[in-house]
């Protein structure tokens, strides 16, 4: 039965990141989020809050530990950080008009994407596990969703992964060869 789970889980789900700083699943270059679509397949959308970038803890480089690796990725480095928290602050003004937490807005927005959409943020802490679980009470207008959606669109700064790690990203499927181009360039050069 166990195996059988897992098959289903395989069928049936697709674990991609998806945030308000990564939509790069709803590129239709990509076609990722459409093929789930069109074939009944949930996501289960990882790193929701973007590394704790969107859950207020985070206000720049210096609050990385020693040894945390989120310091390696350009998304948090020192040129793109500032840049990033410009769109964490504007999210954060449209939370405290919704009196909700931007963590919470930001999984609102991405249950708002559509059917079969479910974030899963990961959380050590009783306080933030309860935050995130009262995001079925934040319902967003369609203004609201239109306003992040803009913010979204015009945003985020510094690629997902740092350069060593961005080579799988949407890699293509092997050729019946057995070829496969990694480490090719996309149109930003990641």
């Amino acid at each position: 039965m166990p195996f059988l789970v897992l098959l289903l889980a395989l069928l049936y789900l697709r674990a991609l990141e998806y945030s308000p700083f990564s939509t790069d699943v709803e590129d239709p270059k990509v076609g990722l989020l459409q093929a789930c679509r069109e074939l009944g397949v949930a996501v289960v959308a990882y790193l929701p809050l973007s590394w704790g970038l969107l859950s207020s803890q985070i206000r720049g480089p210096e609050d990385f530990g020693p040894g945390d690796g989120r310091s390696a990725y350009p998304r948090f480095s020192p040129e793109n950080f500032p840049k990033n928290m410009g769109m964490v602050r504007a999210l954060e003004s449209i939370a405290a008009n919704k009196g909700c937490t931007v963590g919470q807005l930001a999984l609102a927005w991405l249950l708002s994407r559509g059917d079969g959409i479910f974030p899963i943020p990961g959380t050590t802490k009783i306080d933030r596990l309860e935050e995130n679980f009262n995001v079925a009470s934040v319902e967003l207008t369609p203004a609201e969703v239109a306003r992040i959606r803009s913010l979204v669109d015009n945003a985020s700064h510094g690629a997902r992964w740092p350069r060593q790690h961005a080579f799988a990203l949407f890699a293509d499927t092997p050729t019946p060869e057995g070829n496969v181009q990694l480490g090719a360039k996309d149109e930003n050069g990641i």
